[in-house]
């Protein structure tokens, strides 16, 4: 049961770890990226319809539910891309070291 591992043995490991999480990160990135589309769009949309609508009498250009779900919504998204870009340049950095040292 336990026995010597090998290089390859942690290479094909490594692979198969490498492509799950690839896999998991590409379809998670595919659904964000489509919410985000759709949060633009509905921004694009309340900002030519809210004119129209404080034209007559309802006012909706300055409506604080909604300036505040979009600010707590740019907050949210702000903070996934910082930690995303963390999580990449880390990762670089340890591909790169574990080329250095031949191990992949």
């Amino acid at each position: 049961m336990f026995g010597k591992i090998t290089r390859q043995q942690v290479n094909h490991h490594f692979n198969r770890a490498k492509d799950f999480l690839g896999n998991a990160y590409t379809r998670s990135r595919k659904v964000l990226g489509s919410i985000d589309s759709g949060i633009q769009t509905a921004r694009n949309i309340y900002s030519v319809v809210a004119p129209v609508l404080g034209a007559y009498g309802v006012k909706a250009s300055n409506n604080p539910h909604i300036t505040k779900a979009l600010n707590s919504y740019d907050t949210i998204r702000n903070y996934i891309v910082e930690k995303h870009d963390r999580v990449a340049n880390d990762l670089g950095r340890v591909r790169d070291t574990l080329a250095k040292k031949k191990i992949i």
